[in-house]
């Protein structure tokens, strides 16, 4: 997948996905994006749907068992909606990209998908959420 980011914001974080921390991890991912959200200006409850989106794309990510979780966030102001994308960087040992896909439209993703990566195997796992 070759994404293009042009006349967008955008964001990034990385998470801690050890045992430790990963139970906490999603919830801290999702409040990250709708903080980045917020900044921007739009004005959006904490149960938006691009929180429970981003959670679970992390929360997928955290169980391929890799050290560390990336989240990235794009908008465009003029089409209301986000890109939300979530690296493993970890080969996923799960085939689960159905169930996922059926969970993040149900949450209110507009579209999702999932690829493993070329070089390294990773999970990339992302959604376009209206915001």
């Amino acid at each position: 997948m070759r994404v293009r980011i042009a006349n967008r914001r955008a964001g990034n974080w990385t998470f801690d996905t050890a045992p430790w921390a990963a139970s906490s991890t999603p919830a801290r991912a999702a409040r990250a994006v709708l903080d980045r959200l917020r900044s921007w200006g739009y004005r959006l409850p904490d149960q938006h749907p691009v929180a429970g989106v981003t959670a679970r794309l992390v929360r997928a990510a955290v169980a391929d068992g890799g050290r560390r979780a990336s989240v990235h966030l794009a908008d465009r102001d003029d089409d209301g909606q986000v890109v939300v994308l979530v690296l493993s960087h970890q080969p996923s040992g799960t085939t689960e990209d159905d169930a996922l896909l059926r969970d993040v439209t149900g949450l209110g993703a507009v579209s999702a998908g999932t690829e493993s990566g070329r070089d390294d195997g990773s999970r990339r796992r992302w959604a376009v959420v209206e915001v």
